[in-house]
């Protein structure tokens, strides 16, 4: 088996994990979970989406995301109301505590990546974002149709 400093995949792969440890300590004071966290991005990007669009998106299980929701409107950062069009369906929104936390957690993450970029040169930073712009639709659909 190749080691971490060979293989580049490795590399790669024990770095999206050191940097998905320090992006969790910007919401770990507010107890939320990060796919509560992500979840709460798609409805600040996506207002009204339902539990189905949420977990399709997501990439996880219906029973999964209903779980996740129940859990933020326990905490009361989310609403839910009624889909006209469908009964059994309903619209998800942040409430105003859920915007406000979600702007909080987003603003401590930007600032996160603004210090890893700043130790790079903006050639490097340039490189960097069209790789992940090249790479990152492609990897997204391969993962979701396994």
């Amino acid at each position: 088996m190749a080691s971490a400093d060979t293989d580049p995949a490795m590399r790669l792969q024990h770095f999206a994990t050191r940097l998905i440890r320090i992006a969790r300590t910007t919401h770990r004071e507010h107890a939320l979970s990060s796919a509560q966290y992500s979840v709460m991005a798609l409805l600040n990007d996506h207002p009204g989406m339902s539990v189905v669009e949420l977990a399709r998106r997501e990439g996880v299980a219906h029973p999964t995301m209903s779980r996740l929701i129940a859990g933020l409107l326990k905490l009361a950062f989310v609403s839910r109301s009624p889909a006209p069009a469908d009964k059994r369906s309903s619209h998800l929104r942040l409430t105003p505590a859920g915007q406000k936390l979600y702007l909080e957690v987003a603003e401590r993450r930007i600032i996160l990546f603004r210090m890893l970029l700043a130790q790079l040169s903006p050639a490097a930073v340039a490189e960097i974002l069209a790789v992940a712009d090249r790479i990152a639709d492609p990897l997204e659909k391969a993962f979701r149709s396994e």
